[in-house]
Order: C-alpha cells, then structure tokens, then sequence
C-alpha cells in the first residue's frame, strides 16, 4: 500500500513536470532585420507567459509594429515589428563636382566626380553606414587652363571680365552699341583653352530673312501654319500615330535662312524597345523579355506583407520609357514577418540554383552550366511557403531554341531595305541594302539575324558620291551644337561639335565627329542622366527612390500614425529635384488619444 502511494506520487510529479515542459519555448527564432536584445540570446528555455523584445538589426531602423513576442503554450507569437534599411541622406555637396548615388541607404556607395574639366582629391566614394556616410566629402579643383584674348566685335562692347588671365569657364558678354546681335550674346573659355562659340555680329539692317515651308514626311504642323517664314518665326511638329519624333518638337527660323537646331524627323516607333522593368519587393506577373517593344505590356504583383502603390500595368513608349511610371510596393500596415520557409526552389537539368536562404523574400538566381543557355524566368523568389514562378529550363546551346531570336529592324542614313519591311526579323532572316541617288554602298549588300539577335555583318552605310557629309547624326542623348545646326552639307574632313542632351552631363569622350570621304566617324562622347542626389530628410517619414537620376521619382512615405502635408513625390530635373519636401504630421486621431490617455 505504501509502495503503490509512492509510486502514485511519483506519476503525478512526472506528470505535472511534463505539463510544465510542453508548455515552454525554446531560444526565440531569429528574422532576416530583427533579433532579440542581449539579454535575452543566452536563455535557452522560457516559460508560457513570458515576453522577449526584439531590436533591428545594424543598418536598419525599425518601421512600425510591436517589438515583443510571448510563448503561448510552447509557441512563440509572431513578431509584429517591420525594420527597414537605414537613409543616409545626402552624401554632401561638393564645389564644381557631385555625388553618384547607388542609393542613398545601408551598405550603398556615392561615388564622387567632377564636372568637364576639373579634378578630384581626396577619396572617390563614401559609404552609408549604420552611424550615416564614412569619411569626408572630397573636393574637386579646377584645371589650370587659359584661354586667348576674346575676339573683339565691330560696334560692341564687352561685359563681365575684361581683361586677362581668361581662366576656366570665364565667361565673356557682349552687347551692341548699334544695331542688332546676331549670335551668341555670351561665350565661355572651355576645357580645351578655347572659346565655346565664334562672337557674335552687330548688324545695323537685318537683312530679309526667310525660311522654306519645313516638310517631315509622316509628320505634321501643330503650331505656325504657312508656305513662307521670316526670321525667328517659330513651327511646332508633331508626328503621326505610330511614329515617334527624332530631334526638337519646336524649330525656329534662324539668321541665315535655316531652321534652328534642325528639322526633326519622325521615324517608325514600333522598333523603340524598353529594358526589363523591376519592383523591389514585387514580381512581374507577365512574361519576362530582356528587352520590349513599343506598346508591350507588362503586369505586377507584391510579395506579401506589401501592397502596391502606383498602377499594376505599365507600357512602353518611346525612348526606353515605361508609362505609367513603375510602380513601388510599400509596407502593408499592421503587415507581419513569420517564419516562412520555402525549401529547395528546385532543381535544374544541366543547371542549377544558386541561394543561401531559403526564408521569404529569399531569391535563387538560375545558373546553367557550360555549352547550356537559360529557357525561362532567372530568378525565383520566396513567397507564402512556396517559390514563385517555373522551373526554368538549360537547353543546349547548338539546339534550335535560336528560331526564337529576333533581330531589330535595321535603319541605313540615305539608304533602303529591300522587300517588305518588319519590327523585327527571326534568327538567320537576311535583308538587302540599297542606296539613294547619289549616294555608294559601303559594307556588305546583305546581312543575316544571328543566334545573338544582332545583324551580321555589321549594317553597311550610304556615303555622298561626292564625297560630303549631309546633317550630322542626332543622338538619343546628344545633339550637334547650335552653330553646327544650320548647315546642311559638309566638305569632308569638316568636323561637328556635339553637346548632350537637357537632363544629361558629358562623362567623358571626344565631343566632335569628322566627315571622311562622305561619312561621319563615331561619336564618342559619353553622355549620362544627371544625378539629383538625395531628396532630402523627412521627419517621421522618408523617401521611396525609383532612382536619383533625371527622369527618377522620390515618393514620400510617413510614419505609422502620421499623415502627408504637402505634394507627395518630388520629380528629379535637369536643375534638381522638383518642388519641396513635403512634411508628416501626427494624425488627428492619434493626439486625441494621447491627450485623453494623458489625462
């Protein structure tokens, strides 16, 4: 009787012991930009009822939700706190130079550079940290360059700086005593020791000046109607649907009877093609191309936890341009992490994935081994307990998956293709060549779509029987300088100046071309978007970037429990971001209940 009340006793212990254990949590699980305090990363063992805070990791901040989670019943309640990468800001202002931004937030780099002319010292980057951007902001000094005496102008005078040394980007006015200025009123010393523009002329009696009715084939007039136009009478061009407008919407009847910079031309759009549009924290949901044709259209979707801000459907148009604007996907509030695993995102024949997480928002970029080409989408991503998208496939590269490769359709200057015309041309389609009156072939009289997708041989050109050079070239990004816009044919070994386009800055490379024996050699001259930095500081909020280049958009975002006061996005131009930084501000409903609870 004793032993067997022992043994009773002994069961409940056992009993209650287990009881107690199947109640407990073990460590707290660990998040890809959270993980609990320090003191709490040593236990092992927690019983139901207790509460573990959790901190954002280095070079995040946290972003809204609670920071603590609690065992219940052996389980660890979700954590409700979202961090986000750390801003830096502005990587600082430098004198004659700037900053070349990644991005502006943890781990991303601002390269330092100079402008046209001038040189660095110090180091060429920072980089933001979790305490904001390293080292010190670097200077830019300008070259030591000097320029001739500015030639002097029958019946003008000269402002600004008037005597020598003319240094660097001096810059010299004129004004006319009598008559009237025709040129440019003011020039500049260049980089080369040289002045920008040849002076300008003051003539007393303007002679009759007049312009031919400017004709653009597949184009039309919107603005100066006329057969006959007088000097500095403006003409307005748009182009017909299905064409896109190569050179100035608006052209000007300049001192010598030529239009001004030059008439444009309106060429077919349906050869126009968009890059591989992204969404951080989203997918697209349509087909992925690395390259699209005008009026494609492509579709996307949030990861969990975001919410789409902007359209779901963008299309491209012209100029490697996405309308509507690509879309963010931001924070869903009250949003969520858990411990979401996907596992393995597959396997590949002749190929595999490449990742080391497997958790949300994880990505496995595809990889095919050698002789092997990539069918499919590159990259999967993890989403609510399972990868998104197909298992790509790795072909052999010898196999007739070519017959998907198209090629652009070519464009000869003062030439034409023969036979009917296409967008494009599948792989080993070949096309002739022919050129206008006038004009000789140079190159090949056909070409073949190779497995690349590109032309093979290389595209021939239509050179002047005569020898000479008709319009320079027009560039996406460049364009001829002013005073190279009026004459319309060139004696070879002539040379054109080039400057970039509005929006852009010249990185480097030679600015002219040559016409050599009826063709213009190629235009190095490197021109890239103009960087506007960081859009500035929001308290209690911050700014979404889709970059910090000229055409990007900086979308203003608040804090949990504040609301925007102002525009809520700031465009970056050709002279900076657009606008001013708009504020957030506690909601109305949020004081009123700090005020009650206070009291």
């Amino acid at each position: 009787s004793a032993l067997l009340g022992s043994s009773r006793l002994i069961l409940k212990i056992v009993i209650l012991y287990c009881f107690h254990i199947s109640g407990n949590c073990g460590q707290p699980p660990m998040y890809p930009t959270a993980q609990p305090l320090e003191e709490y990363m040593r236990r092992k063992d927690y019983s139901s009822g207790a509460k573990v805070t959790y901190k954002c990791i280095i070079g995040y901040r946290r972003l809204m939700g609670s920071s603590s989670i609690q065992c219940v019943d052996g389980q660890w309640t979700p954590l409700k706190m979202m961090c986000e990468r750390k801003s830096c800001g502005s990587a600082g202002e430098i004198l004659n130079g700037r900053f070349k931004y990644e991005d502006v937030l943890f781990g991303h780099k601002a390269l330092a550079e100079c402008n046209i002319g001038y040189h660095l010292v110090g180091r060429n980057y920072r980089q933001c940290l979790d305490s904001g951007w390293d080292g010190d902001i670097p200077h830019c000094f300008a070259p030591i360059v000097k320029c001739p005496d500015p030639p002097e102008v029958t019946d003008a005078e000269v402002a600004g700086l008037t005597q020598g040394p003319f240094d660097f980007n001096s810059v010299i006015s004129y004004r006319c005593l009598r008559g009237q200025l025709i040129g440019d009123r003011e020039i500049f010393c260049t980089e080369n020791g040289t002045w920008s523009s040849p002076p300008p002329e003051c003539k007393d009696v303007v002679p009759k000046i007049v312009c031919a009715n400017p004709h653009v084939t597949n184009g039309r007039k919107t603005h100066g109607y006329g057969r006959t136009y007088k000097y500095k009478d403006i003409v307005s061009i748009a182009c017909n649907p299905g064409y896109h407008l190569n050179g100035t919407g608006q052209i000007l009847c300049g001192e010598h009877g030529h239009w001004l910079p030059y008439v444009p031309q309106c060429l077919y759009r349906r050869a126009m093609t968009c890059s591989q549009p992204s969404v951080a924290n989203g997918r697209m949901t349509s087909q992925h191309r690395p390259l699209y044709k005008y009026n494609d259209k492509v579709t996307f979707a949030c990861d969990a936890g975001f919410r789409l801000n902007g359209t779901g459907k963008i299309t491209c148009r012209e100029f490697n341009h996405w309308a509507p604007r690509i879309p963010q996907c931001v924070p869903l509030k009250g949003a969520t992490f858990s411990e979401i695993v996907c596992g393995p995102p597959g396997k590949i024949k002749n190929g595999r994935f490449v990742t080391n997480k497997t958790h949300l928002g994880s990505v496995a970029t595809a990889v095919c081994n050698k002789g092997y080409r990539l069918v499919g989408q590159g990259q999967r991503k993890c989403l609510n307990t399972s990868w998104d998208g197909d298992i790509p496939q790795c072909e052999n590269r010898r196999k007739k998956i070519l017959s998907v490769t198209t090629c652009i359709s070519p464009n000869v200057t003062n030439g034409f293709q023969k036979g009917k015309l296409r967008d494009t041309y599948k792989y080993r389609k070949s096309l002739s060549f022919a050129c206008h009156e006038g004009f000789l072939l140079n190159g090949p009289s056909s070409v073949t779509c190779d497995e690349n997708g590109e032309w093979s041989p290389s595209i021939p050109t239509c050179s002047a029987l005569n020898g000479k050079c008709s319009i320079p070239p027009h560039q996406n990004n460049a364009h001829p300088r002013v005073d190279f816009q009026t004459q319309k044919e060139y004696a070879s070994g002539a040379e054109v100046m080039y400057t970039c386009a509005l929006g852009y800055r010249r990185m480097g490379g030679s600015s002219s071309v040559q016409c050599i024996n009826g063709e213009w050699t190629q235009l190095k001259l490197k021109c890239e978007p103009k960087s506007c930095g960081s859009a500035g500081e929001i308290r209690n909020g911050r700014f979404m970037y889709d970059g910090v280049h000229f055409g990007s958009r900086a979308t203003a975002v608040c804090d949990e429990g504040y609301q925007l006061v102002g525009r809520g996005y700031r465009d970056c131009l050709a002279s900076g971001w657009s606008g001013d930084i708009p504020h957030c501000e506690r909601n109305r409903a949020e004081c009123m209940f700090y005020f009650r609870s206070t009291n």
